[in-house]
């Protein structure tokens, strides 16, 4: 079996994981069960610190640009019937868990894009990030400049508190990738 090759930033962050999370006092056994559990959107209700990172800026037949910005913000989730409602700085998007129509979907740590990608993630959790609850939501936002974006999240609940994915804007025949991080406010 050949293991997915981790990038320096991303074995450092999958060691930061596991040292602060409780993953780390696991057996294999118990990390497996993060893997098939089943939440309810009032499990995910609460307050966030989230962390969008450093991103990628693509434009029709222009090469990729890393952006290096990471953006720190604080948000909330609110389960209203059968979603999560998502409230941050220039953010309204509306989170529902994936259902199977929705393809597996993976992020990564290339093109200068240092965080913890999906295969990463699931080394380190012993199961692939398909069998973790998944969230997409699609919503508006503005940007720094006043103009209108579409938003895309993809997150995976990970272990308790913790979100992990990408987060996508489009504007303007432009379109912006980071990787986000949710973390619960206790």
């Amino acid at each position: 079996m050949t293991l997915p090759r981790l990038t320096t930033a991303a074995a450092f962050l999958a060691a930061a994981l596991l040292a602060a999370s409780p993953l780390w006092a696991q057996d294999e056994d118990d990390r497996a069960e993060n893997c098939d559990r089943v939440l309810a959107y009032e499990d995910l209700a609460g307050s966030y610190t989230i962390t969008l990172g450093a991103s990628l800026l693509q434009a029709p037949g222009a090469p990729s640009i890393p952006m290096p910005t990471e953006d720190v913000l604080q948000g909330t989730m609110a389960a209203i019937g059968e979603s999560l409602a998502l409230d941050a700085p220039n953010i309204d998007v509306t989170l529902r868990f994936a259902g199977s129509a929705e393809p597996d979907w993976r992020w990564s740590t290339e093109k200068g894009m240092a965080h913890v990608s999906s295969d990463d993630l699931g080394l380190v959790l012993g199961c692939d990030v398909s069998d973790l609850p998944r969230l997409v939501g699609e919503g508006t936002g503005r940007s720094a400049e006043g103009h209108p974006l579409a938003l895309t999240f993809r997150l995976v609940a990970a272990h308790d508190g913790y979100l992990y994915g990408q987060f996508q804007w489009q504007a303007q025949g432009m379109t912006m990738t980071r990787p986000a991080t949710f973390e619960a406010n206790e």
